[in-house]
């Protein structure tokens, strides 16, 4: 219920469009499931626009199940390696075939507001459609990933990529 709500959140300025994205990294992130292999006490999401850390900060601590959320902003992408969730803003597109190269089939849930970022290799793209925010997903991507996720997620995308 909580994240149909910030799938169809209206915004009004750049700054709470942002704040929104990063609340809606934050329930993909809960409706998210890692390989065992992924171990730890808590879920790192990064993101590599220095702008973006008063968007994500409000998240810092919060948990999901029983582990804790890290936020970590990240100026090289050999420094995301311990990232289970990376979001991409628009203004970092130009790291975007780097990023898909260092993360080949790294159990790394990517997000991102690019335009065509799940027909790049993304497997989150979230979009602006009649000032509401909303969401596509690419599952072949997730799933090469082994990256699961939750049948509430999948239902609410307005677009699901399975090749």
């Amino acid at each position: 219920m909580f994240l149909s709500c910030w799938s169809e959140a209206t915004f009004a300025q750049s700054s709470d469009e942002y704040t929104l994205k990063a609340a809606l990294s934050y329930n993909f992130a809960k409706y998210t499931v890692w390989p065992e292999s992924v171990t730890g006490d808590d879920i790192e999401i990064c993101f590599f626009s220095a702008a973006l850390q008063p968007n994500f900060s409000p998240l810092e601590g919060k948990t999901i199940g029983q582990k804790t959320l890290v936020i970590r902003y990240v100026e090289e992408i050999h420094d995301s390696d311990t990232c289970n969730v990376i979001f991409l803003d628009r203004s970092k597109r130009n790291l975007l075939n780097q990023l898909n190269v260092h993360l080949a089939n790294k159990p790394v849930l990517t997000i991102s507001d690019i335009n065509g970022f799940i027909d790049d290799g993304g497997m989150i793209e979230i979009q602006t459609v009649d000032n509401k925010l909303r969401f596509k997903i690419n599952l072949h991507q997730v799933q090469l990933a082994d990256v699961h996720l939750g049948s509430q997620l999948l239902n609410l995308s307005m677009e699901l990529r399975r090749e």
